[in-house]
């Protein structure tokens, strides 16, 4: 009776979690505007400068600075993110000399944690040539991001959807026996659950901080995480886990106690999907709902098949109750299926978009093994939802085993897929890197320097983009038989313009050579034409080796700028569609009459899903 009375609570709770969600969702922050604007030639130094981004920035691990011609930075009060609105940072100014400048940001978004980085020219008192503004992104799948991050929904997967299969299917068979085995798989995921979060707080230390783990990554810089609006979820997350684990070992004594263990599972959850790609979209509502319905039916797919898995010895000696047990498990699965592909087709049209950037970008080939992975998952389901079922059902006991080959294939097929969506929330959306592919086409590298072979030594200079502006210089060193040198004590950098118009200086002291190569930045490159760069490079015990080089540099095209939001009508259209479906499978799988209660409250909160992408159809939320 304690069980009947906590379902409705249960779902009540799921639905408050998927609705409270909605009103804390953040994204990538862009650079929208600046003041003064890109190219700019002004007359007098600015009071200030200040640039606008998409989203509100943390402010902890948001900056920009301004360099000069000889890549300098120049000594002005810090940047700092407005307070009355987290969408700004500032800088007030010191009077500058005429000459090029640059400013270069780095923005962390208060969303998602992702950083995003770039510069773009200005100058005063002196004509700029048309430079575009330069945004970094990376295409390079983070290997160990991707995989603590599988780890983590792994972990989640086993508490969330270990719990769900004890309230949903193993409780209503009414069992005497063999709890104790889905009781130490849950403890399993909820200690492995509390070293994916300790794991996860590290890797967002390491992207605000831009430092590796075994590169002075330092309690005190993890402790500084913890102030960020990613600090706060973790925060909650481990509140949740420690209260999960109280009612776990309390659970022997009040059973009634796992469904609160699947809420607060449910909620940790929620906690991810705060802090993920679904705050990239316009649509912020629909984006969070379908992203929270998608994990929580991954989690509770993953983690109740390898229950199953755990279970199936126990039921195997107990006459029927292997087949009741893969017909509660069957309508379960078929609504989280029905979550999966709803909410999934809807990511894929809000982070992807096109088939260009499903075939172009990183974000969009994981997917892709995603799917592949997920067509013979839903074929493997069919085969127990039509054939195992009836074969249990009808005594046969070979099934008994081929059932078990199935539960293993499908748990290594989903810890495949597991390995997917770490790499899916490691990358830049489909979307994202598909237009800044577009610019970096737009804005083809021009890479300008040459390479001389003097006293022994080969030495390569290359500027890259190679373009009027912000530069990155490397020198690289290497013996006649191809051995870096990586002991030069000083390299300097003399800029001379051919018509005379332009002289600076970039030095490179103590630097750490990797591979003989040595890089230093700076927008001594100043407008185009030709110039003369000589290199001097100091080495110990031996004489200055001098190496001029004669590049020509010429103005970047300015790239177009692109869109990523969807036209209105477009994301109208799609929200419509996806609540209709929503509603219409939510309400045919609610009302049928084999349902359980799992698939029931799955199908509620698919329903309440519907909702939430109509009304943001609508403009609402």
């Amino acid at each position: 009776m304690k069980m009947n009375r906590c379902r409705l609570p249960l779902a009540v709770c799921l639905c408050l979690c998927l609705f409270g969600a909605l009103n804390h969702v953040q994204a990538h922050s862009i650079l929208v505007k600046s003041s003064p604007a890109e190219n700019t030639r002004l007359d007098s130094t600015p009071a200030e400068i200040r640039l606008w981004f998409s989203e509100p920035l943390e402010a902890r691990y948001s900056r920009f600075d301004v360099r000069d011609a000889n890549g300098v930075i120049r000594v002005t009060a810090a940047s700092s993110v407005d307070t009355t609105d987290a969408h700004q940072m500032f800088m007030r100014l010191n009077p500058l000399p005429n000459g090029l400048y640059s400013v270069s940001w780095m923005a962390s978004s208060a969303g998602d944690g992702h950083p995003t980085t770039g510069s773009f020219p200005f100058s005063v008192g002196v004509p700029i040539a048309a430079a575009s503004a330069n945004v970094s992104a990376s295409e390079a799948l983070p290997v160990d991001g991707a995989l603590v991050r599988a780890f983590n929904l792994l972990a989640l997967s086993l508490l969330a959807g270990g719990a769900a299969f004890v309230v949903f299917i193993w409780r209503p068979l009414a069992l005497q026996s063999g709890e104790e085995r889905l009781m130490r798989l849950i403890w399993i995921g909820w200690l492995a659950t509390g070293a994916a979060g300790v794991a996860m707080l590290v890797l967002q230390t390491g992207l605000n901080t831009a430092t590796a783990l075994d590169d002075g990554l330092t309690p005190a810089l993890i402790l500084q995480t913890l102030s960020t609006v990613y600090g706060l979820l973790w925060i909650i997350r481990v509140g949740c886990w420690l209260v999960v684990g109280v009612l776990l070992v309390r659970n022997a004594r009040y059973r009634w106690l796992m469904p609160l263990v699947l809420t607060l599972s449910a909620v940790m959850l929620l906690t991810q999907s705060l802090f993920s790609h679904a705050g990239n979209a316009s649509e912020r509502a629909a984006a969070l709902a379908g992203d929270w319905l998608h994990l929580l039916a991954t989690t509770c797919w993953v983690g109740g098949l390898i229950a199953l898995a755990v279970t199936i010895p126990v039921l195997r000696t107990q006459t029927g109750m292997l087949a009741r047990a893969v017909a509660l498990f069957s309508n379960y699965v078929r609504v989280a299926v029905a979550v999966l592909l709803i909410t999934g087709v809807y990511a894929a049209w809000l982070h992807v978009g096109s088939l260009d950037a499903l075939t172009g970008t990183l974000y969009g080939q994981a997917l892709l093994f995603k799917i592949v992975l997920i067509i013979p998952l839903l074929a493997i389901a069919a085969v127990n939802l039509i054939f195992t079922q009836r074969g249990l059902t009808g005594g046969a006991e070979v099934w008994g085993g081929r059932l078990r080959a199935l539960v293993g294939a499908e748990i290594m097929l989903t810890c495949g897929m597991l390995l997917a969506v770490g790499a899916l929330t490691s990358l830049d959306t489909a979307r994202a890197a598909l237009i800044l592919q577009q610019r970096a086409t737009a804005m083809m590298p021009n890479e300008v320097g040459g390479m001389v072979i003097k006293e022994g030594t080969h030495v390569m200079l290359t500027a890259k983009p190679g373009y009027v502006g912000q530069n990155t210089f490397e020198v690289r060193l290497l013996t006649l038989n191809g051995k870096p040198i990586n002991d030069a004590d000083r390299l300097r950098l003399r800029f001379d313009k051919a018509d005379g118009s332009g002289e600076s200086e970039l030095d490179i002291r103590g630097a750490q050579p990797k591979d003989g190569v040595y890089r230093v930045e700076g927008a001594n490159l100043s407008s185009p034409g030709q110039w003369r760069v000589r290199l001097t490079v100091q080495r110990p015990q031996q004489y200055d080796m001098v190496v001029d080089f004669q590049p020509t540099v010429s103005a970047a095209p300015v790239a177009q700028v692109l869109d990523p939001t969807p036209p209105l009508t477009e994301r109208s259209f799609a929200n419509a569609l996806a609540g209709m479906a929503a509603l219409a499978c939510g309400g045919a799988l609610l009302a049928r009459p084999a349902a359980g209660v799992g698939a029931r409250v799955l199908a509620l909160l698919l329903m309440v899903g519907g909702v939430v992408f109509l009304l943001s159809g609508l403009g609402v939320g």
